[in-house]
């Protein structure tokens, strides 16, 4: 069972308003995130809030699958957002996968297979690839949540992921999404282009 924790916490001063709810084909970015995950084989969707959550929350998808969390501490960054989120996971989850709310362009067929890939191949941690690249979402195994509730709020999720490499399995995806995300309106803009 996966459970994947959506951070949208963040203050998005480069973009101006909230990452979470810019628009892809006429849907705010965290929805057609969820509504992605909700269609995989994804358990249990959280959606860490933060920055403007009253204005954030009613675009998350109403579903049973789905529980929101706010992280009053968001300014602390990504990590104390993770670290929130973990706090919901239930305790038979199998996997935790990692997806920031500004990485909307990642394909369905992605998440089938890393979901897929992950109960089959049992890895400690596994990572998409493209070109070479390592992407999002990664997912992480459940017994890893403590090594990542024991980071300090400022230090970088990626440390656990530095310190188990050997243990990790990269997956090459033809799936440019798993790299792509925006931090300015005219990033979104090209990326929309393509």
């Amino acid at each position: 069972m996966i459970t994947c924790v959506v951070l949208a916490a963040g203050e998005s001063k480069r973009f101006g308003s909230p990452k979470p709810l810019a628009s892809i084909s006429g849907l705010p970015a965290i929805a057609v995130i969820c509504d992605m995950l909700l269609a995989s084989e994804v358990e249990r969707v959280i959606v860490v809030l933060g920055h403007e959550a009253e204005a954030v929350r009613p675009a998350v998808p109403a579903n049973a699958r789905v529980r929101c969390i706010v992280n009053e501490g968001f300014r602390r960054g990504m990590t104390s957002s993770f670290q929130t989120g973990l706090s919901l996971a239930p305790s038979n989850a199998t996997g935790i996968m990692l997806l920031p709310a500004d990485m909307p362009f990642v394909q369905f067929g992605t998440f089938k297979l890393l979901c897929q890939t992950f109960e089959e191949q049992d890895p400690l941690i596994l990572v998409p690839t493209y070109h070479g690249r390592s992407g999002h979402p990664p997912i992480f195994a459940s017994s890893l949540s403590d090594d990542f509730k024991a980071l300090k709020p400022d230090e970088p999720l990626s440390g656990v992921q530095h310190r188990l490499k050997q243990k990790t399995l990269f997956l090459p995806v033809e799936d440019p999404g798993v790299i792509r995300t925006y931090s300015t309106p005219q990033e979104l803009s090209r990326l929309l282009q393509k």
